[in-house]
């Protein structure tokens, strides 16, 4: 057995684990996913034969996500931002917050 073949098994043993975990948990996190995504990209890069899927990413997910990334180094760098500032920023964008009401 090659390096390669014992990564390629090692590989699919951690992946096969991590989706056991992740089906399990309530909440697996975006580590999780990312270890999944790292996983999974690197064993189809090393065995063509069988490509393990790979979920896209959602543009307006990443979208949210980019405002929000940014709005939080913001807050970090001190620049008085609060939570009014995220909810004014996703509405620029398009992405108003679902009222109290409209839960009822």
């Amino acid at each position: 057995m090659t390096d390669t073949d014992r990564l390629i098994s090692d590989a699919r043993r951690a992946l096969a684990v991590l989706d056991d975990l992740m089906f399990w948990s309530e909440d697996p996190g975006s580590e999780a996913f990312g270890a999944r995504y790292c996983l999974a990209a690197t064993l189809n890069a090393l065995d063509p034969s069988v490509l393990i899927p790979i979920p896209k990413q959602n543009p307006e997910a990443t979208a949210i996500l980019r405002i929000v990334a940014d709005w939080y180094e913001d807050v970090n760098d001190g620049q008085g931002m609060d939570a009014s500032d995220l909810v004014t920023d996703l509405e620029r964008a398009g992405y108003a917050l679902p009222s109290d009401e409209a839960d009822r």
